[in-house]
């Protein structure tokens, strides 16, 4: 006979509810946190030298569905100082150059545009595994500089003693796999910025050259077919000039399909800002966003520039770059109309030293926990550029279980000069970087990996008296959220259930008989209130 339900209302804030139930928050071990991760390479680095006597780097780099690691950048032209062709490098999980991810003998394979300087800034795994690598070129026979777009196919076939992106092109893009995407047949355009929409369509941005002078953003999309999408802004470009020499350096497609571009206003000037733009997805300005004009400029210290962006879950936008003129690391949170958020670091945005001279974030992701991983350099050794990173909590403030006060920095070689332009998450959880590192007078390309966890917090509850569960049950509460469950503990198939087919078990106080652990599938947004009941047994 059942009697004497009580109903638990408890909100997870890091105390505790008591009556009958306890609940004891336990957070995920981070001992390691800011280690090189030795599971990558054996010593946590990869160094490629892709020419002998030229400079290579990576500037982008993605994970594909497999967990290998796929790049963009580019490699020397037979030793010409300044003279780029685009690259990509493979590897997998582990750091190593298998036979499967092999081009013609090595893992790295590139693409030769022009005697100028040509470099891909970005690579993308589209919903089919394919490659498209975003970047910019001289494809025109030397008249100017356009935004390019290459898809390849993920195949292992590319074995020409030669092998370039030719050998692996998908055809059904653009005919020939490439789309120059040339936004004036006059000037010269960069793209530094891509992103796939949940249409399978290619975003692009960057800046264009008007004069000597001035530069202006510019941002479009292309169909999966390999063409301007006209649906977007009307001929699937659009030029914009903010204030004077305006830049777009990177993009973020948010779950409704508007665009978010960051970069700088008023590039190279002293009274340059951060930049922030959204756009609909019809390729207009959102009015909906930055006080009415879609775009909004904020002032730090001195000149300031923005080179990365990720979008949180809740729709907030994390910024990072540089301020104080290169000083410092820029970190910035708004909220999904455009504001400073205030519940970041009291006003929104931070000023980070890094106790170098010269400092600056390049890349940024968001981790399963919410807290925001953010990767660059700083000359920490003398003159010497290292690789640096920063954790930082929800909150806006340094994330003391990394690295014990939330900065780290890692140096390749005691005279090398390292440069970092990217960061992943890679397949094991940890954080995958990526740049150039100069060794004597060469630039050669690089990968470091760092332990960074980001395991959801487990909250064990314990209670006293009796707790019942249907022996067909593998789950005792649920929530709205079909990332929260509570799963039990301790129960064997041969329990003893009473004649409704429940479970009587013992809870003692400190639920050393019977435990049930919460699983938070992710960083929850706001608070999570859930509701037990919990009854008492009368008689056996």
């Amino acid at each position: 006979m059942r009697v004497l339900k009580q109903i638990l209302r408890c909100v997870l804030v890091a105390t505790i509810c008591s009556t009958f139930l306890v609940l004891i928050a336990q957070s995920p071990v981070a001992a390691a946190d800011g280690d090189l991760d030795t599971s990558f390479s054996t010593d946590g680095w990869i160094v490629v030298d892709s020419h002998a006597s030229g400079e290579d780097g990576i500037h982008d780099v993605a994970i594909d569905s497999a967990g290998n690691i796929i790049t963009a950048g580019w490699w020397n032209n037979n030793g010409q100082p300044n003279k780029y062709s685009w690259q990509m490098l493979r590897y997998t999980a582990a750091g190593a150059c298998t036979n499967a991810l092999k081009f013609d003998g090595n893992c790295g394979t590139g693409q030769y545009f022009s005697s100028k300087t040509d470099v891909a800034t970005e690579i993308i795994i589209d919903a089919n595994g394919k490659y498209v690598h975003v970047g910019y070129a001289d494809a025109n026979a030397g008249t100017d500089y356009d935004c390019v777009v290459y898809r390849t196919q993920p195949t292992n076939n590319w074995k020409n003693t030669a092998s370039d992106f030719n050998d692996g092109k998908d055809t059904s893009f653009s005919g020939d796999g490439k789309f120059v995407a040339t936004f004036s047949s006059t000037k010269h355009e960069w793209c530094r910025a891509g992103a796939i929409d949940a249409n399978g369509k290619i975003v692009v941005a960057g800046y264009l050259k008007n004069t000597n002078s001035d530069y202006d953003a510019i941002i479009g999309r292309i169909n999966a077919d390999g063409t301007w999408d006209t649906s977007f802004s009307s001929d699937g470009k659009y030029q914009l000039s903010f204030d004077q020499d305006d830049l777009f350096q990177d993009i973020a497609i948010q779950t409704d399909g508007k665009i978010v571009a960051v970069g700088t206003s008023d590039w190279g000037h002293p009274e340059g800002d951060l930049l922030v733009a959204r756009f609909t997805t019809a390729g207009s300005l959102d009015t909906t966003f930055g006080g009415g004009d879609g775009w909004v400029r904020t002032d730090f210290s001195n000149q300031d520039r923005g080179f990365g962006v990720e979008i949180q879950t809740n729709g907030k936008i994390v910024v990072v770059g540089s301020c104080d003129n290169t000083s410092d690391g820029l970190v910035a949170r708004f909220t999904t109309a455009g504001a400073l958020d205030t519940t970041f670091s009291g006003d929104g945005k931070i000023c980070q030293d890094h106790g170098g001279d010269t400092e600056l974030f390049r890349d940024v992701v968001i981790q399963a926990d919410g807290k925001i991983f953010a990767a660059g350099n700083s000359n920490h050794s003398g003159n010497d550029k290292d690789v640096s990173v920063a954790r930082f909590t929800t909150s806006g403030t340094l994330d003391s279980t990394f690295s014990g006060n939330g900065l780290a920095t890692y140096d390749g070689g005691s005279n090398d000069d390292e440069k970092t332009y990217s960061v992943v998450q890679a397949s094991n959880g940890n954080m995958l970087l990526a740049g150039s590192v100069v060794q004597s007078s060469d630039a050669d390309n690089f990968l470091v990996q760092i332990v960074s966890s980001s395991t959801t917090p487990a909250i064990t509850m314990a209670a006293s008296g009796k707790f019942r569960q249907h022996e067909a049950n593998s789950v005792i509460a649920t929530h709205e959220d079909s990332g929260v469950t509570a799963v039990p503990g301790g129960y064997q198939a041969g329990d003893t259930t009473n004649s409704n087919h429940e479970h009587a078990d013992d809870f003692d106080v400190n639920g050393a008989d019977r435990t049930f652990t919460l699983v938070l599938g992710a960083q929850p947004p706001t608070n999570v209130v859930l509701d037990f009941t919990i009854g008492s047994w009368v008689g056996n």
